[in-house]
């Protein structure tokens, strides 16, 4: 006799079997059986009419089925799960196996080349992380290992402090390497701010600086210099960075930051650098006057606190970047009193083709400094202009709508007409923003922003982008001079980024213009007006949704009637 798990067995061939051929969970022989097929359900006259001992016969039988089909099923759906996770395994084996044999068929070469891109493709990576990236590569097998080890561009970013620092130069062999390294100034209890002197990390001294013949990038990072920091004063370290060779050297970054009181300290470690090389400079609340390789520079991004430099210093080192063909110039003004306006040189940028301008926050006498530094300079080759200005809307006795008015900024920048400052520029972006937004989104809404356009400046302007983060009212600013005609650009277009509140608002603005290019007989010229909206921006993390939209020829007209929101 057929014990009960032979008997299951049995029944769960038998389903399967009825399944795969005739797509039927119930077997054709089990519905000839009176014990195995289901029964149909029957109203209670119809139970009645068979009378107690055929209705007793009904309820075992469908407890038979009952049983039967449950047993079945119990195990039909735990085999069902079972291979479900069996399945999502084997197809997840199946993409890895795929995987491996896709790089495993590459030859070493194009391996190389993606384990490149993956540790020093995304920009703005740390060095340290990108280490980090190429260690893990290394681990995930022997091929790989062997092919990370023989690949000497993965081991090229050193960080100070870095424990395997002398491992990554080794497996770097003759590659250029980007370095990260620290410095700080160490002053001794109750001596003044001129006293201080520069603190070397000792492993950076002994370990990475003999290699600086073969530094690509250089990444200095000033750092706060305590009791407890690894960062210490050395005659013979600072004598060693003084001298360094750095031939090869093509950006280098200063970073300054971290401690107000040596900020622009006068050191003179970078005037024995001979950088032939240099073409990128960075620098922020440090400006290296002494730095030979200055006139090399084609790009430069520097923030200076006018409070901190003389600005008269900076602007004669400018002059000698004769080849600079990128600028981006972000002034700040710190806790201290800003110099008085000075008298600058003469100074052209001829070969300055992208000019990108930050000032935020000013005073009056900031202003007066700013205005010496613009109005001794000229720009005649640039192409792209960028002006970004910030203040706080604030209110006064006489006027309650919180105000921020930023036309003295953009006049501290603009010479006037009759004057070739920015004969060529062909794209101008002005993006005036209130600072403390976060948080302050009811007295954005309720205020404005007043920044005019120096329309009349840039004569060869023919890309107009306004962006703003509060209400924007930019009416356009001439500078008219006696017996000169006014100058009326051929703008071809017109770009808008704000939210569709703060959009809506500029309509005015862009009509002006627009009327200003009918008016000048040069209406044909321009080709469309584009509406980039920004979702309202309440919270740091928030990710805003961009909706573009494009009023073609007269379609830009009707637009400033009627702004909508999309």
């Amino acid at each position: 006799m057929a014990t009960r798990f032979e008997k299951l067995e049995s029944d769960f061939r038998e389903v399967l079997s009825s399944w795969i051929n005739h797509k039927s969970a119930i077997p054709e022989r089990w519905k000839l059986e009176e014990d195995a097929n289901p029964i149909n359900p029957m109203s209670y006259n119809d139970i009645q009419a068979l009378g107690r001992a055929e209705c007793f016969v009904l309820v075992s039988q469908a407890r038979k089925t009952m049983i039967r089909l449950s047993s079945l099923s119990g195990i039909l759906h735990e085999l069902s799960a079972a291979i479900q996770a069996e399945s999502n395994a084997a197809q997840e084996n199946f993409k890895a196996v795929t995987n491996m044999y896709s790089l495993i068929t590459l030859p070493n070469e194009l391996l190389a080349h993606v384990f490149q891109f993956v540790v020093n493709g995304p920009c703005g990576v740390s060095n340290s992380s990108c280490w980090e990236a190429a260690v893990a590569l290394s681990h995930v097998s022997q091929y790989f290992r062997s092919t990370a080890l023989s690949c000497a561009e993965l081991w090229t970013n050193i960080s100070w402090g870095s424990k395997l620092s002398l491992r990554c130069i080794s497996r770097s062999k003759e590659a250029l390497l980007n370095v990260t390294m620290a410095l700080a100034v160490d002053f001794k209890t109750g001596s003044n701010r001129e006293s201080g002197k520069l603190a070397f990390e000792q492993s950076m001294a002994d370990n990475i600086m003999p290699h600086s013949r073969r530094w690509k990038t250089l990444d200095i990072q000033f750092a706060r210099s305590g009791p407890k920091a690894t960062l210490k004063v050395d005659a013979k370290t600072r004598e060693v960075f003084q001298r360094l060779d750095l031939r090869s050297l093509e950006s280098l970054q200063l970073v300054n930051s971290s401690d107000p009181r040596f900020r622009f300290q006068s050191y003179h470690e970078f005037q024995h650098w001979t950088t032939p090389n240099l073409r990128y400079l960075t620098t922020s609340h440090y400006f290296p006057l002494s730095l030979p390789g200055l006139a090399n520079v084609t790009k430069l991004d520097i923030t200076l606190d006018l409070g901190q430099i003389s600005l008269a210093d900076v602007h004669r080192d400018l002059s000698r970047m004769k080849v600079l063909e990128v600028f981006r110039l972000r002034l700040v003004c710190g806790g201290r009193d800003t110099q008085a306006a000075q008298n600058f040189d003469k100074v052209e940028f001829v070969n300055v083709r992208s000019l990108r301008i930050v000032a935020k926050e000013l005073n009056r006498t900031s202003q007066g400094l700013i205005k010496s530094f613009f109005s001794s300079s000229s720009f005649p080759s640039v192409i792209v202009l960028h002006v970004i200005l910030g203040g706080y809307l604030q209110t006064s006795s006489s006027v309650d709508i919180p105000t921020l008015r930023l036309t003295s900024e953009v006049k501290c920048i603009f010479k006037s007409a009759i004057l070739e400052q920015f004969p060529r520029v062909e794209r101008f972006c002005l993006e005036a923003n209130e600072m403390n937004s976060f948080g302050h989104r009811r007295k954005i809404s309720e205020g404005y922003i007043k920044a005019g356009i120096p329309q009349g400046m840039l004569r060869s302007l023919k890309h107009l982008i306004l962006c703003s983060n509060a209400r924007l009212d930019a009416p356009i600013w001439d500078e008219p001079s006696p017996g000169i005609p006014v100058v009326h650009p051929r703008l071809e277009s017109i770009t808008i980024k704000a939210t569709p509140s703060e959009a809506r608002y500029m309509a005015n603005s862009v009509k002006r213009i627009l009327d200003r290019q009918i008016e000048g007989g040069q209406w044909e010229a321009f080709r469309e007006l584009v509406v980039m909206y920004d979702s309202d921006k309440t919270a740091k993390d928030s990710q805003p949704a961009i909706v573009t939209e494009k009023f073609v020829g007269d379609a830009a007209l009707e637009w400033c009637k009627n702004p909508r929101k999309t």
